[in-house]
């Protein structure tokens, strides 16, 4: 049964992993800074989380074989908080406050949004 579990978790942090490096590469490429990319990716695991998460409180449990795999697995490794602190500690470091304030505030903002778009849709 461990191992099992052990299996869906790692299978949902290779794809959401994969899909973090490609959207923080592709982010990187088009708009020439990599943190817009861990705003991107940041909101996007929100946004599914929270248009999932009323399916987790209403009968799928977190540590079912779906959870282990969506939630612990993709959504985890999907989402990628300490890049952004490392990336708002670098801008800082450089005394680059309007960067640094920007990128809390875009990052918070955005994903407070579409958490709350997604619980209403999920909702509805």
């Amino acid at each position: 049964m461990i191992f099992q579990n052990i299996l869906y978790v790692a299978l949902g942090s290779v794809l959401g992993s994969w899909l973090r490096f490609y959207l923080i590469n592709f982010s990187a490429n088009l708009w020439h800074k990599k943190y817009f990319g861990t705003i991107l990716v940041n909101s996007i695991a929100t946004f599914l989380l929270s248009i999932s998460w009323p399916l987790f409180n209403k009968g799928i449990e977190t540590y079912s074989s779906l959870g282990l795999f969506y939630i612990i697995g993709f959504i985890g490794s999907l989402s990628t908080f300490s890049t952004f602190i490392i990336e708002v500690l670098e801008s800082l470091f450089e005394r680059n406050w309007i960067r640094s304030f920007s990128m809390i505030t875009y990052s918070l903002f955005i994903s407070f949004t579409v958490g709350f778009i997604g619980l209403k849709i999920a909702s509805t």
